[in-house]
């Protein structure tokens, strides 16, 4: 969502949907990226840090699925301001493999990312 003036020359704060890539998962036992092609279709087509601070843009992220232990729903709803976006950055690999060869994933580089520069 972002602010926005209109055609008539109103102030709006509108919500764009982002068309993900993969849109769900049938489960969630290891990861999940969550990715958005930035494409001229994209409303974050040439957008920048500038210009997503002065349009207050805020990414919401939404995800609702069932725990198949309980059979209970789940919901989860997080805010990212402009300045918690990253431009030419990646996530850092979270999965890592023992001697032994079984993989699992590493927490501690949950949230991390690296530059792609």
């Amino acid at each position: 969502m972002r602010d926005e003036i209109t055609r008539e020359g109103e102030f709006i704060r509108r919500f764009h949907l982002l068309k993900l890539i993969r849109d769900r998962t049938p489960r969630l036992t290891l990861s999940w990226t969550i990715m958005h092609a930035i494409d001229q279709t994209s409303p974050l087509w040439q957008a920048t840090l500038e210009s997503l601070v002065s349009s207050r843009a805020n990414l919401v992220v939404s995800l609702n699925g069932i725990d198949e232990t309980v059979y209970h729903s789940l919901h989860a709803r997080y805010t990212y301001g402009a300045n918690d976006i990253f431009f030419d950055h990646r996530f850092v690999d979270i999965f890592e493999q023992t001697p032994e060869g079984h993989r699992y994933l590493n927490l501690n580089y949950f949230d991390e990312v690296e530059s792609l520069s």
